[in-house]
């Protein structure tokens, strides 16, 4: 037997105390170590896994050595946690993405399929530098200041642009979307069952087909992105979606539309089933924003906000419940300085400038 045993098994035949914490730092720190009798020193010794032997003195300066490496490790692993802590932290201000809900479908992020009732960082999202997000049911894409396209969640069936069965069954973490690498894609918006994107110099669109709204003539499905071609020689510089329709805003101000024509969301003046390539809303003014809400869409000027499509709940903002199919004036935000619009699926919202002061505004919501 070992000669630590041994004292082990002596000591243990001998009444130290139950309450004495015996090799405990917070407990050690308040004795004076040249007071404690020596059987004591020992057992303090063996509970922190030292060696026990020796004379009095050589156990009190083995019980300090001890305390100070314990604190010096301490102060290690502080140091290297704080390290840790500013690496992450500057990684996440180079636009990390939170999430926080259900993920029964992935849609989080996170790598599994638990819920969160808290905000949470998608780890992976770390240093990406990810500048827009944009999500639709249980599908979310993610753009990088590289222009680089990530896609989770929708348990690897939505419109995810990925081809690859494999990559589409680990949809609970950032999947890179290969197909969208090297367009410079600028901005994602996601629909009821197809996605569409925008680069510097084209728009891409993928998933179902159905109702036309993927813009290509199609009403087939189609897993890679495809681009969409403009009647008229433009620049697209933003893109919005709806269930099953999209717009677009060109850089010199034109509307197109393009999709399911129900309720007249596309702003064409009739209400034809269906419109699978872009065209261009009968707009008398330069417009400088749009939005798409489920079923509705909305327009915006300098001065001038137009609606027109699905009109249930007073949606349109023009105060009644009748649908528009072409695109009619909201009078009560007529010449306000418009700042920004927004659809949701059963309402809208604008907020229009409020001199003197800069950068802030009124909200206005029907």
């Amino acid at each position: 037997m070992s000669t630590i045993a041994t004292i082990s098994k002596r000591l243990s035949s001998i009444n130290f105390g139950q309450d004495v914490p015996w090799g405990s730092t917070s407990f050690l720190s308040q004795q004076n170590l040249n007071k404690l009798p020596r059987a004591h020193l020992r057992r303090h010794l063996l509970a922190r896994e030292e060696n026990g032997n020796g004379k009095r003195s050589q156990l009190i300066q083995c019980l300090q050595t001890s305390l100070e490496n314990e604190q010096e490790e301490k102060r290690r692993l502080e140091e290297e946690q704080e390290k840790i802590h500013v690496q992450t932290a500057q990684l996440e201000e180079k636009g990390a993405v939170y999430c926080v809900g259900s993920n029964h479908r992935g849609q989080l992020g996170l790598g599994d399929l638990q819920h969160r009732n808290i905000f949470t960082v998608i780890a992976a999202s770390r240093g990406l530098k990810i500048n827009q997000v944009s999500s639709k049911n249980d599908l979310v894409f993610g753009v990088s200041e590289s222009h680089h396209v990530y896609c989770w969640g929708s348990a690897g069936m939505g419109p995810m642009g990925i081809e690859s069965r494999e990559k589409r069954s680990q949809f609970e973490s950032l999947q890179l979307v290969n197909s969208l690498e090297e367009e410079d894609i600028i901005c994602v918006v996601v629909g009821l069952d197809h996605a569409c994107s925008i680069s510097e110099t084209a728009v891409y669109s993928w998933g179902s087909g159905y109702s036309g709204c993927l813009g290509n003539g199609t009403l087939d499905v189609q897993m890679l992105p495809d681009m969409v071609s403009f009647s008229k020689d433009c620049r697209i510089q933003r893109i919005d979606t709806g269930e099953m329709h999209c717009c677009a805003l060109s850089s010199t101000g034109d509307v197109f539309t393009w999709g399911h024509e129900a309720n007249g969301r596309l702003g064409g003046g009739d209400f034809r089933e269906m419109v699978s390539i872009p065209r261009i809303v009968n707009l008398t003014e330069r417009i400088r924003m749009i939005a798409c809400g489920s079923e509705h869409t909305m327009a915006a000027s300098e001065s001038k906000v137009y609606s027109w499509g699905d009109n249930d709940g007073a949606r349109l903002g023009h105060g009644d419940v009748e649908d528009r199919c072409e695109p009619c004036e909201i009078i009560g935000l007529s010449g306000l300085g418009i700042i920004a619009i927004s659809c949701g699926t059963w309402h809208s919202a604008c907020i229009a400038a409020a001199p003197p002061m800069q950068g802030s505004g009124w909200l206005y919501t029907w």
